[in-house]
């Protein structure tokens, strides 16, 4: 189901640029590409939905998302790695 506004479509492909920008580069590189899972042990028996920001881009770019679901799944990406790596001290952006 595709966004119900080229608004809300618009502003989605905004943040996901900004968050994909070299201006965050020392905080995304993590997130950028999918990881080698065998170099990450016991990764997908703890998330489960292993996200990327490139898969969120694809699917952006393929309408899969409607506005609930692409902010979902942005939320989730940072969720796993919070739920992966457990509560640290957060860094300011």
């Amino acid at each position: 189901m595709p966004f119900a506004s080229d608004a809300e479509r618009q502003i989605a492909d905004k943040v996901l640029t900004a968050i994909r920008s070299e201006k965050y580069k020392s905080k995304n590189y993590l997130f950028l590409e999918p990881f080698d899972l065998s170099q990450v042990p016991g990764y997908v028996e703890k998330i489960g939905e292993p996200l990327d920001l490139r898969l969120i881009a694809s699917n952006l770019q393929n309408n899969v998302y409607d506005n609930t679901s692409f902010w979902r799944d942005l939320d989730l990406l940072f969720q796993n790695a919070i739920k992966y790596h457990g509560e640290k001290q957060q860094t300011k952006w």
